[in-house]
Order: structure tokens, then sequence, then C-alpha cells
């Protein structure tokens, strides 16, 4: 996170578009790792119960900011302030929350909290009985590359279930993105809206995310309910439903999307498939 806001200002300062690729794709590296650690962290927080509502939330955030970010980021473009600011921001934002979470946020690991444990026990006690396996997990080159890297890579490829979620994950993530590109080349170049105007279509895709967070908050209880049944053991399958719901409604947004897209189909009929393509990714 630190490292994401110091490119940050590195890519406001910038004097050309080397430098502004060069810094963002560093920022873009730094920058993905809370969305890839912060689903373990959830996970020891909160129980199998009541993970599925904390990931819910989670998703509207990770979701919701490049839903919003092409509106800030237009408003700023056209005020005084100009688009170096969209960076400061960013900037001020991270180094914001990295604080909060520095003092606020302690350790959650389970192990890690075992093992601290294991040590004040051993020197306040002056026993040495009191032990935990994390103890000898070493963190080294070596550790990183066997298990970090290699383990997500071999299980990509021998577990037909984490293969499948990742290809369907990446092809949605990817169509959200491109809707980056696609809503100025159809709002901005083809129908003529101004700047700040052309963005606003964004907005419907947060309304269809938020309308997927009602929807993944509705299987909620039926969740609990089969975790309750099975002696509270996490039942990955049944969160599929509101996944295959999403699956359908992804398929209506884009299919409705890429019909109406241009003149003379009114400019609402677009937006309302945005929707849909919202509520089918999140």
């Amino acid at each position: 996170m630190f490292c994401l806001g110091l490119f940050s200002i590195g890519t406001a300062t910038s004097k050309t578009a080397t430098a502004i690729f060069i810094t963002r794709f560093f920022g873009g590296l730094f920058g993905s790792a809370p969305v890839s650690n912060v689903s373990a962290a959830l996970g020891d927080i909160w129980a199998p119960r009541a993970r599925g509502t904390a990931v819910t939330f989670y998703a509207v955030c990770v979701t919701g900011g490049p839903t919003l970010g092409p509106v800030i980021g237009s408003s700023l473009t056209v005020s005084h302030l100009g688009w170096r600011w969209t960076e400061y921001i960013e900037a001020i934002w991270v180094f914001t929350i990295s604080i909060v979470g520095i003092f606020a946020l302690p350790e959650l690991y389970a192990p890690v909290l075992l093992k601290r444990k294991a040590i004040r026990l051993r020197k306040t006690t002056g026993t040495q009985a009191y032990w935990h396996p994390h103890e000898d997990v070493k963190l080294d080159f070596k550790s990183i590359i066997t298990k970090q890297i290699s383990r997500p890579i071999r299980m990509l490829f021998t577990e037909p279930m984490v293969t499948c979620i990742t290809l369907y994950a990446s092809f949605v993530y990817g169509i959200l993105y491109m809707t980056l590109a696609v809503f100025p080349i159809v709002f901005e170049e083809i129908r003529g809206w101004k700047l700040v105007i052309s963005t606003l279509p964004f907005l419907g895709l947060l309304v269809g995310v938020l309308c997927a967070m009602a929807i993944n908050l509705t299987n909620q209880p039926r969740y609990m309910r089969i975790v309750d049944e099975n002696e509270g053991r996490p039942v990955p399958e049944a969160r599929l439903p509101p996944m295959l719901i999403g699956g359908v409604l992804m398929v209506i947004g884009l299919f409705w999307f890429g019909w109406t897209a241009n003149p003379p189909h009114h400019w609402i009929l677009p937006v309302i498939a945005c929707a849909f393509i919202g509520a089918g990714f999140n």
C-alpha cells in the first residue's frame, strides 16, 4: 500500500508518457496485493457462517471503485485541479488507510498468534514445553518459490474447480475493465456527451453491483442453515446459486448493451444494460 502511494505521487509528478507508464505499472503491481490478500484476512476475522456477508461488502468496495473512479477522475480533470490530482488524492487516501491499518488492524492469523503465545509462555514460565509448529516455518527465497508461488500454480492446473472459477473470474474482470475503454467511445465519441456526463453511465454499473449485493445477502441465511447442518464446516457449493444468477445477468447485460449502445436507441437503454452487467459481475 505504501509503495502504491509513492508511485501514485510519481505519476502525478511525471513529465513524460514513459514516466507515467512506468509508475502506473509499479503502482498497479503493488496495489494488487490488497486485492489478493484481503479475502484470506477476512477468513481469519470471520467465522464460516458470517464470512459471506463480510466478503459481499468487500466485493462491493472492489467493484465500486472502478465504477466511481471515472466519475471522480473526470470531474477533477475538468476542474482547476487537473488530472494530476487524481493521483495525489489516491496517494493521500492510500497513506491514510495504511496508517489506520498499522494502528487499528492487529495480527489475525491463528498460527502466528499461537506461535507468539508459545514464545511468551516460555519467557514467563521458564519452561520449554510450550511450542507451536509455526515456529519452524521460515520465510525465505526458497520457500517463496516452492510454496507461496508454486502452490497456487499447482492448484490452478490440478484442481478443476479452481481452474473454472479462475477462468470465469478473469473473464468477468476483463469485461468490467473493458468498460473503462468502451464507455467513453459509446457515450463521448459516438453520442457526443461532455467528459463528465459521459462517465455517469458508470453509475449504472454501481447500481447493478448493489443489486448483486442484495442477491448475495439473500442467499446468506440459506448458506448459514446448510453450514449448521454440516456441523459448522464450510460448504462452498452452497454459494453457487448467486453465481449462477450472475452468469445469466451478465449475458443479458452484454447482449443488451451491444444491441442498444449506438443511436438512434435512447441512452437509457445501454445504461440499464450496465446495471445488468454490474449485477452479473458482482
